[in-house]
């Protein structure tokens, strides 16, 4: 069991799927959690409580979107790196948007994009538990899983800091940041989605089951 454990901690893939959960649900939740809200807001010129009832629809997404592709990588979808990777390009061209024409949307066209945000996290979780589990040993499932969980923590940790840094260089206007600044802060959250994906284009075999 210790052996089992200290081969996977010393494969490059276990480290390839940690960078890759790291940089996803970093962006994700740093967005999430600490600048939907005030972006919303400084776009569309809206009260909190309404943006903030648009920054819901990310968690609805992913309660929605969890199950969902579940199934349909049961169904369709064998190759659960395969879904990984059609999320990835998902939430890239989302980050694309917001980075730099989010307000051609306009307040009713962030509804979907979201919606889409939150559902393809949820169907990158789904993909990437499925993954690990189907590539590690019975016996040494629960330490990896323990190992890859602080992730997503460290990511949010990391990228909170380093996009409150882009916002603070613009400068805050009243209660939050003109919206270019978000947009500048959003660039750092495409730069490192983009580097997810090409990380997962690149592991693409190694990571997979049928490899």
């Amino acid at each position: 069991g210790q052996g089992s454990a200290l081969r996977v901690l010393a494969s490059v893939e276990f480290w390839a799927l940690g960078v890759i959960f790291f940089g996803f649900f970093g962006t994700v939740l740093t967005f999430q959690g600490l600048w939907a809200t005030p972006f919303l807001m400084a776009a569309f010129e809206i009260e909190r409580l309404e943006a903030s009832g648009l920054n819901l629809l990310i968690p609805l997404g992913f309660i929605v979107g969890a199950p969902l592709y579940g199934r349909l990588t049961d169904r369709f979808f064998r190759n659960k790196v395969q879904v990984l990777l059609q999320v990835l390009v998902i939430q890239t061209v989302l980050w694309a948007v917001l980075a730099f024409c989010p307000r051609v949307l306009g307040e009713e066209g962030m509804i979907p994009l979201l919606l889409l945000m939150g559902a393809s996290a949820g169907g990158f979780a789904t993909a990437l538990w499925g993954l690990v589990r189907d590539t590690t040993e019975e016996n040494v499932l629960g330490r990896v899983t323990g190992f890859l969980n602080p992730a997503p923590f460290l990511g949010v940790a990391v990228l909170q800091v380093v996009t409150g840094a882009v916002l603070d260089r613009v400068g805050r206007i009243g209660e939050t940041y003109p919206a270019h600044a978000y947009e500048q802060a959003f660039l750092v959250c495409l730069v490192v989605m983009g580097l997810c994906l090409v990380l997962c284009a690149g592991f693409r075999k190694r990571l997979s089951p049928e490899r």
